[in-house]
């Protein structure tokens, strides 16, 4: 059920991922994959591997608000703490998924999140807009809906994106000059 809601959602996703494969380097031996972002302390690689995993991880949480609301159950108290019962804590938990991707080319990385914008599109197609206005939870947003996380979505991606450009300009100029020098 494409309704011109999903339809902007979707629009909005295709053009923060086709603005950040549009600025990612090449080759996997490219050198560029190892200049810092500055964001988590990240080089570019990483920052991949970040975005990878944190497509997947919302899709879970859309589909956990579904299921929530589905029983009756306030989806912020179910995932507000993580499964040792502590207050669920985003940084330790992106920090650890950009670990798990350490040995991943970035070839590896750049098809997992292909993979997983598809998988975020196929749920995203059939929504109406009464289904995107369930409520949801996000670490970052704390109660939102689920077409809060879908915009999230991009609004992430374009976040980094901004991040990576703004360390490859600077890091190939670096090269350059010290090169001349």
């Amino acid at each position: 059920m494409d309704s011109e809601k999903t339809g902007r959602l979707r629009s909005g996703l295709d053009d923060a991922l086709s603005n950040l494969m549009a600025v990612l380097p090449g080759a996997d031996n490219e050198p560029g994959w190892a200049i810092a972002t500055g964001d988590e302390d990240w080089t570019v690689r990483q920052t991949l591997a970040h975005l990878a995993s944190a497509e997947s991880s919302m899709i879970a949480l859309i589909e956990r608000a579904f299921a929530a609301a589905q029983a009756g159950q306030s989806i912020g108290a179910l995932l507000s703490r993580g499964s040792d019962g502590q207050p669920f804590d985003v940084h330790v938990w992106n920090r650890r998924q950009v670990e798990k991707r350490a040995q991943q080319p970035p070839s590896a990385l750049r098809l997992e999140l292909t993979e997983a914008r598809a998988q975020t599109l196929r749920a995203l197609k059939p929504l109406s807009p009464d289904q995107l206005a369930t409520p949801a939870w996000h670490p970052a947003l704390g109660d939102t809906t689920v077409e809060g996380i879908f915009k999230l979505m991009a609004i992430h991606m374009r976040a980094h994106t901004s991040a990576i450009k703004k360390a490859l300009r600077a890091g190939i100029q670096g090269r350059y000059w010290a090169d001349v020098e």
